[in-house]
């Protein structure tokens, strides 16, 4: 299936996915189901996952994984590269770009960890099978795919967390 192809349907399964009024539960919809099933596959594991309570550890715990020479030395170097792109995110959102760089820097290590799973299967799984928040995770697979659109990416080719 070619990328054009696959924007399509995804487009047409968003909208078919927003329009729906219909006071029955949407996940019960066969079409809804056939969509998903054709476009992204379910992770039966993320709702486990999600299910599980959130691990909570006080900050002195966090701070020695976070808080090091090497990370600051990372950041710095990523705020270099980035300037350019960090100056437009704080002139179009006021965020400055220390807090752009710290947030990449703890999400992901500076680009270096990019997540193992589709974001796509995880965005949908938790939009139709995570009854808790679904009306969460169907506002964000729809942003998502608008995102994606917008952009020129392929949906299914984006990697991320399970959350």
């Amino acid at each position: 299936m070619t990328n054009s192809t696959l924007r399509t349907l995804l487009f047409a399964g968003l909208v078919l996915v927003s329009a729906t009024t219909v006071a029955a539960d949407i996940t019960q919809r066969p079409d809804v189901q056939q969509f998903i099933a054709a476009m992204a596959e379910l992770k039966p594991d993320i709702v486990a996952a999600m299910s599980r309570p959130a691990e909570a550890k006080p900050w002195h715990q966090y701070r020695p994984i976070f808080v090091t020479q090497k990370r600051a030395r990372e950041g710095a170097e990523f705020m270099k590269r980035n300037r350019e792109t960090l100056a437009r995110a704080e002139a179009t959102y006021g965020v400055p770009p220390q807090i752009v760089a710290a947030i990449i820097g703890v999400e992901s290590r500076y680009g270096q960890h990019h997540g193992k799973h589709r974001v796509l299967d995880a965005l949908a799984t938790l939009a139709f099978d995570f009854p808790r928040r679904a009306h969460y995770f169907r506002t964000e697979l729809t942003q998502f795919l608008l995102l994606a659109r917008d952009e020129g990416v392929d949906p299914a080719s984006v990697m991320g967390s399970y959350a």
